[in-house]
């Protein structure tokens, strides 16, 4: 947290958020736009770490997601997280998918499985 004067009182300081720890968006539309758009704002967004939550698609279809977001990935100063959870209209269902969370990694520019189950073939 850093002040800065009020235009008011000069004598009041008000409190601003300087740098934040993490940032976190979401978009559980299913087409890649929403998701580009969304993710834009991690890019932009200074912090240590950024997660973005999506839904889980078909695994082919994940893997193109991911490949069409390394270049907007190398872009972000930080470390980035992707997830992908089931969509909210399934999470009261039985048998979805569990989350999977990858992590980007800048020494081999591709995403890497950080947590979760790749889905069984």
């Amino acid at each position: 947290m850093e002040t800065t004067e009020s235009l008011r009182r000069k004598t009041k300081e008000l409190q601003f958020v300087s740098q934040a720890d993490w940032l976190v968006d979401s978009e559980f539309a299913t087409n890649t736009r929403g998701i580009i758009l969304d993710m834009s704002k991690l890019a932009i967004g200074a912090s240590s770490y950024k997660l973005f939550v999506a839904a889980h698609r078909k695994e082919e279809t994940e893997k193109k997601l991911l490949k069409s977001l390394s270049p907007l990935a190398r872009s972000c100063n930080s470390s980035l997280f992707f997830a992908l959870v089931p969509h909210p209209k399934v999470w009261l269902s039985k048998g979805q998918a569990e989350p999977v969370i990858y992590r980007w990694s800048v020494e081999s520019d591709q995403w890497l499985l950080h947590a979760g189950k790749l889905k069984e073939k």
